[in-house]
């Protein structure tokens, strides 16, 4: 089995999570913490990975492995219904986070992966930062969290959605990236 990339809902009552049960394809499961009940969320012939919860409770947000092997941004509504998908321009997908309900940051896999900000109402993706790691968070007031190599060594940076600025935070973990 696998279970892994956990999303903890707001209030920490409760997670999403990717499982493969089959051990076929993955699909998305639901958590509530205090009792251990686990239901699934999405059951399809796709694989879906880390999910998140989308702005303005829209739904839940994975990164969707596509019958051809194409990897995008997907929402699934209440209970996993009405799966669509995102931002179809933007592939290979590999990790989001949402940035406000406008606006997603998406690691594009690629040599080297890029981190893109998309505006959701043009499906315009701008690259940001090159070179970066398997690490995208949206932090308190905002920002986005991710990890970049210069020189060889990793960075932890933040990208500020106001002004579009890049912040150094502080070097990676030995080992980390």
């Amino acid at each position: 089995g696998y279970d892994n990339q956990p999303f903890f809902g707001p209030d920490g009552r409760a997670m999403l999570f990717t499982s493969n049960r089959d051990g076929k394809q993955t699909d998305i499961y639901f958590l509530e913490l205090q009792t251990r009940q686990i239901r699934q969320f999405t059951k399809t012939a796709e694989s879906e990975y880390s999910p998140t919860l989308m702005p303005d409770d829209a739904g839940v947000s994975v990164i969707r492995v596509e019958a051809d092997g194409t990897q995008r941004v997907w929402r699934f509504g209440e209970g996993g219904a009405t799966p669509a998908v995102v931002a179809p321009a933007v592939k290979p997908a590999g990790y989001h986070a949402w940035i406000d309900a406008g606006r997603l940051a998406v690691y594009v896999l690629g040599k080297p992966a890029t981190l893109q900000i998309v505006e959701l109402a043009t499906g315009k993706a701008t690259v940001v930062a090159t070179d970066i790691g398997r690490a995208l968070l949206n932090r308190p007031g905002g920002t986005i969290s991710f990890v970049q190599r210069e020189a060889g060594v990793w960075r932890v940076k933040e990208w500020v959605p106001a002004s579009g600025e890049i912040r150094d935070l502080v070097p990676a973990l030995e080992g980390s990236a």
